[in-house]
């Protein structure tokens, strides 16, 4: 968005002075994938190193640090000769590791990807030219003159998403970002980069072709000192180069032509600028529609690829980062080392080609390939700063399993406290799976889990797997188990920010469970959660109206009173069943067949079945293959499904009215699968609280 836009900015009346740099535009991956690329890379290199540019030259290695580290990766013995160059400034890389995307990555990867940039330059002694240099993202975010004047770069030079009628003329402005942050943004020209590839060495070609330079030139100059760009996508320095740059010094008088270095170009740039009261333009540039292309339609490509992206950039600054911090010491050096390793990692698939998704796929698959071994790195280093901060001795329970109990370890990611439904990933040992030669005759007995509890936490269970899980030890070969896991909710206390505790797996629920807020309340034949009312009069009448707007849905009465009576007829028996003998087992078991033989019928009576369990009296134990209570949702995939989204699957039900949906909503039946599992005395809980969190089991104490 353009803010504000100072007077038409006067052209320079002086001569030009065309500053020639030498480059190349380096997609480490697009219509081949990195590793062709690199082997035409390493030639392009050895060529600057054995016939290296002049000394008032220099020639650009695309801004990007990663071909470097590219390099030197297949020739390490060229490293002093690369080195030497750099320093001098007669080849020149970064600031950025590498090209990215700028709006898809978060601003903390952007970040990183510059500290990185100026990491892979400090080996070799080098330092970046003082220019943000953005040949071919497409488009920029707001935050970037912030980034730049924070890593010391006063200068942006840009291409695509600025350029057209609604920006102001010329190719030099000021750029100001949110907080107040300005730097000089310099324009390309609308063929970009590739503006002065293949430069001719002719007397009559160079007059021509300055004919066509000047005019796009000239019209947009507003600081005298111009850029041209002498390179374009994966070319070698041009041949005769030297020669093709006199004769178009030549065929430009009285414009200067003279071959430059990116450095002394933004020298140049910012000596002008700050002489000269250049237009102000603030917010994102993404907008060049009539300059050049923007290319806003790869933020759609591939979009699976831009979610795992964002997924592992969160994991590492929120998840892994934090625990290594509070770790003794900040973490061992060797730990440190390992997350800048993982991250570079992840830089790599972020160069605006291969992120956005317009590359080939044999790109797409080695980049699903990064991801899933960030993913793996990245867990890695949690897991070791778990261990660390709970003092698990990895090495003691590989040798004595009898001497520690499993625990649960909860964890708040959030620095501000938390409490409320957690997400519980549990496992229970099967039989001890003996590997290696005559392990056939060696197997452990197969036992019998113990029932999921959980000290202090509710349990709601969702589902449960069989897997061979391995107790590790840095000086043994893992110890292999044969293990069930449960997916299951809870419902735990406020936990402070960035905090671990670990409560017993297997504990009994005598202690006093957390409380568990619920906003429902029952008056007599009414149902009250904040939102909904819902009104069962002594004719089976059913009114149901929202609190918020006072709005009562219509309701086919005709038919569901019919329903309703048969319903509340076998709930009055079942609980005349339960009053008497206290025997709710089989009061559960003659609504369940009840609740089967409806099937047929309308699903109201159903609802109504379930609707009275969840008003009854019965102790909230559910004991075996008594899984829930009895109504039609249990056919759906899922407690957690049927509790936040009621609407999932209403298309197994005939009947598609309001009426369905706010009784689900109401309705929270506690499934289990066969285990004993006691409840406190509410019944539901708001579902849509902000503190769900992943808790990460591990055998610890």
């Amino acid at each position: 968005m353009r803010a504000w836009r100072a007077p038409h900015t006067p052209r320079m009346t002086s001569p030009l002075h065309v500053l020639v740099v030498a480059h190349t535009h380096w997609d480490r991956e697009w219509y081949h994938p990195a590793g062709r690329f690199l082997h035409r890379l390493v030639s392009v290199v050895d060529e600057l190193l054995d016939d290296p540019p002049a000394d008032d030259a220099s020639f650009l290695l695309d801004g990007q640090a990663i071909l470097l580290d590219d390099y030197l990766a297949i020739r390490p013995e060229r490293r002093a000769e690369l080195s030497v160059l750099l320093r001098e400034g007669r080849l020149e890389a970064g600031p950025w590791y590498v090209l990215a995307d700028e709006l898809i990555p978060g601003g903390e990867a952007l970040v990183r990807n510059l500290l990185a940039g100026r990491d892979a330059l400090r080996p070799l002694r080098a330092e970046s030219p003082p220019v943000l240099y953005c040949p071919d993202s497409f488009g920029h975010p707001s935050a970037l003159p912030d980034l730049a004047a924070g890593f010391g770069l006063p200068t942006i030079v840009a291409w695509r998403g600025y350029g057209g009628r609604r920006w102001p003329a010329g190719d030099a402005v000021r750029w100001r970002a949110p907080s107040g942050a300005e730097v000089v943004l310099y324009h390309l020209a609308p063929d970009g980069y590739e503006l002065g590839s293949s430069l001719p060495d002719e007397a009559s070609a160079a007059d021509e072709r300055w004919q066509r330079l000047e005019r796009v030139l000239a019209p947009r100059a507003s600081l005298g000192a111009v850029l041209l760009p002498n390179g374009a996508d994966h070319h070698a320095r041009q041949r005769r180069q030297c020669e093709a740059i006199a004769a178009l010094g030549d065929a430009a008088r009285p414009a200067r032509v003279a071959p430059s270095s990116l450095r002394a170009f933004a020298e140049a740039v910012q000596g002008a600028a700050s002489a000269r009261a250049l237009a102000v333009v603030q917010g994102e540039l993404r907008d060049s529609y009539g300059y050049t292309w923007t290319l806003q339609g790869t933020l759609a490509s591939r979009a699976a690829q831009k979610r795992a992206n964002a997924r592992l950039e969160r994991l590492l600054v929120r998840d892994v980062e934090p625990w290594l911090s509070l770790e003794p010491h900040a973490g061992e050096a060797g730990a440190r080392a390992l997350l800048w390793a993982t991250w570079r990692a992840l830089l790599e698939g972020q160069p605006h080609d291969t992120l956005c998704g317009t590359a080939v796929d044999a790109v797409a698959v080695a980049l699903d390939a990064r991801h899933l071994d960030v993913a793996d790195r990245a867990e890695a280093l949690r897991d070791d700063a778990f261990a660390s901060l709970l003092a698990h001795d990895v090495e003691r329970a590989r040798h004595s399993p009898t001497e520690w109990k499993p625990a649960v370890v909860l964890c708040n990611r959030a620095p501000r406290a938390r409490g409320g439904v957690v997400e519980l990933e549990l496992s229970a040992k099967l039989a001890d799976v003996a590997v290696g030669p005559g392990s056939g005759d060696r197997q452990g007995a197969r036992r019998r889990p113990a029932p999921w509890r959980i000290s202090g936490v509710p349990l709601q269970l969702l589902g449960r797997r069989q897997r061979v899980a391995l107790t590790e030890s840095p000086r043994d070969y893992p110890d292999a188990d044969l293990v069930v896991e449960a997916s299951a909710l809870g419902w735990i206390g406020e936990m402070p920010g960035y905090a671990l505790e670990t409560r017993l797996h297997g504990a009994t629920l005598g202690a006093a469970a957390p409380a568990e807020p619920s906003p429902v309340r029952v008056d007599g034949t009414s149902l009250d959660n904040g939102l909904l009312r819902i009104d069962v009069a002594d004719d089976g009448d059913v009114t149901v109206r929202d609190l918020r707007t006072g709005r009562r849905p219509s309701v086919n009465r005709s038919s569901y009173r019919r329903h309703a009576a048969c319903a509340s007829s076998t709930v009055a028996r079942c609980a005349a069943r339960w009053h008497s003998n206290g025997d709710w087992v089989q009061a559960l078991a003659e609504l369940r067949r009840v609740a089967a033989r409806s099937r047929s019928r309308s699903t109201r009576t159903r609802r109504s079945c379930a609707s009275a369990w969840s008003a009854s009296t019965a102790p909230r134990t559910i004991v075996s293959d008594c899984a829930s209570p009895p109504d039609c949702a249990t056919r759906r995939p899922s407690p957690m499904r049927r509790s936040i989204s009621p609407s999932a699957d209403r298309s197994r039900c005939p009947t598609r009215t309001r009426r369905w949906s706010t009784s689900c909503r109401l309705h929270r039946s506690i499934a289990t699968s066969r285990a004993t599992i006691r409840l406190p005395e509410r019944r539901s809980s708001p579902m849509g609280s902000p503190n769900t969190r992943r808790s990460p089991t591990a055998p610890s104490a």
